[in-house]
């Protein structure tokens, strides 16, 4: 994007951009946080798991499944977040337990995460014992608290503005992706 004589880079475009989009999930209400909803699964040799965001808990006994409401960070502020589970071999076992600010982050990027439609997702973490441990998540907006794994490694580009060959690359780039 050329303006009067500078020539922006795209790169730094696309992160700004993608930083809008966290930021859109993050802060939709106004305030720094998301609501969520969790419902655990039942799964096969798994009595009983026992999740805990931010003092928040779900636990649950493959009784009947029901959604409970998450926020994150949770007013209390209680940070941190542990998964346990025990199973028809062994007693309680903890699968992961986070402490700080964004421990919750810390046990999502553990998850195998599968987009099923536009607001709903399901987590499954993976026992040392092989066992799955599953719960389906429901967002208010955009993809909830997983959009926050996207600035996982994330770094701005070096330059705002382009300069030399940098241009020409930039415009033979932008020329091919309108193809």
């Amino acid at each position: 994007m050329n303006t009067q004589g500078l020539t922006v880079n795209p790169a730094f475009l696309r992160a700004l951009n993608r930083l809008r989009d966290v930021a859109d999930t993050a802060f939709a209400s106004g305030d720094a946080g998301v609501h969520f909803e969790l419902m655990a699964k039942p799964a096969r040799d798994v009595m009983k798991t026992h999740l805990v965001i931010d003092g928040q808990q779900l636990e649950y006994f493959n009784q009947k499944e029901r959604w409970q409401r998450f926020s994150w960070p949770d007013e209390q502020w209680q940070p941190g977040a542990s998964l346990s589970w025990t199973s028809t071999q062994n007693m309680e076992r903890i699968l992961a337990d986070f402490r700080g600010s964004w421990s919750f982050i810390r046990l999502l990027e553990q998850a195998q995460v599968t987009q099923l439609d536009s607001s709903s997702f399901m987590l499954q973490w993976q026992a040392p014992d092989g066992l799955p441990l599953h719960y389906l998540m429901r967002v208010e907006q955009g993809k909830g608290p997983l959009a926050l794994l996207a600035l996982k490694n994330y770094r701005l580009p070096g330059q705002v503005f382009l300069t030399g060959k940098a241009i020409s690359d930039a415009e033979e780039y932008r020329d091919n992706a309108d193809e």
